[in-house]
C-alpha cells in the first residue's frame, strides 16, 4: 500500500498528524524540500504542490494506490508545471481523490482537470469537455472557453464525486 497526499505547504505537517492519528500502523513522512528523498518502503509520503514537480519522477516510481490532491484547485492551470506534474503522478494511482472548499472558481474548464484525473472515462477530452461545457467558441485565431454551457448535465455528472458540507453541518 501506498499513498501520495499533495498539499499546500501550509497543512503538510497537519495531514501527517492526522495519519499518524487515523491509520498509526503506516509510515509516513513529510517532503520538506526538493532535495528530500522520496522512500519506497514509506507507505504515507505528504508533499507540496510546489515540490511535485520537482520529485515528480521519483514519486511516480512509488506506484501509488492513492493519490490525494488536497485544494485540487491548483490544478485548474494545464500548462502549469505542478498541474502537468500531478496528471502524470495521478493517472499512475489507482484512485484520485480531490478535495476542495471551491472546485470551480471561475469557470467551467477550470475543473477539466481534475475530472480528468477522478475518472478519464468519463472526461477524456479538454477540447471537448470545452466545447460542450464552456460554451466553446472559436474567436478567429482559436478556441476560448471562458463560458459556462450544459450546466444542469454537468452537474448531474459530477454529482458522483461530490460530497458537500455546509458549515453549519
Amino acid at each position: 500500500f501506498s499513498a501520495v497526499v499533495v498539499t499546500p505547504a501550509s497543512v503538510k505537517r497537519h495531514w501527517a498528524r492526522e495519519a499518524e492519528k487515523w491509520v498509526p500502523d503506516r509510515s509516513g513522512r513529510v517532503i520538506m524540500s526538493g532535495k528530500d528523498k522520496i522512500e519506497t518502503s514509506t507507505d504515507i509520503t505528504v508533499i507540496n504542490y510546489d515540490l511535485l514537480w520537482k520529485l515528480k519522477e521519483e514519486l511516480v516510481q512509488l506506484n501509488p494506490v492513492v493519490v490525494v490532491f488536497d485544494e485540487c484547485t491548483y490544478l485548474k492551470e494545464a500548462k502549469a508545471k505542478r498541474t502537468k506534474a500531478a496528471i502524470l503522478l495521478g493517472k499512475t494511482a489507482k484512485y484520485v481523490i480531490g478535495l476542495s472548499g471551491t472546485p470551480i472558481i471561475n469557470r467551467p474548464i477550470e475543473f477539466f482537470n481534475i475530472l480528468n484525473l477522478i475518472d478519464p472515462k468519463q472526461f477524456p477530452s479538454w477540447f471537448r469537455f470545452g466545447l460542450r461545457y464552456c460554451n466553446g467558441e472559436h474567436n478567429g485565431y482559436g478556441w476560448q472557453f471562458n463560458g459556462t454551457s450544459n450546466t444542469r448535465e454537468l452537474q448531474n455528472l459530477i454529482r458522483p464525486f461530490i460530497i458537500r458540507r455546509r458549515k453549519e453541518e
